[in-house]
């Protein structure tokens, strides 16, 4: 879980790139919409399954108004 706040001046819809996240993890923010100075919960949860996770796993962030490679969180599985 990672705390944020949208410091930007509109609402926001934090979404990710769900083509690129692989099924053992799933992404949600709560509350899905966020308001101007209001904080959320980035929430990564990692379901364990027959398929072994690779070590990094690119998670593409939507909604920000930016390139993806200036919106991309790098989860490690160590």
């Amino acid at each position: 879980t990672l705390n944020f706040i949208n410091l930007g001046d509109k609402t926001l819809k934090l979404e990710c790139e769900e083509m690129f996240l692989p099924d053992y993890l799933k992404f949600e923010v709560l509350p899905e919409t966020v308001e101007p100075g209001a904080e959320a919960k980035m929430v990564i949860i990692y379901e364990p399954t027959a398929q072994q996770p690779r070590n990094e796993v690119p998670l593409i962030l939507k909604g920000l108004g930016t390139t993806p490679a200036k919106s991309t969180i790098k989860i490690r599985f160590e």
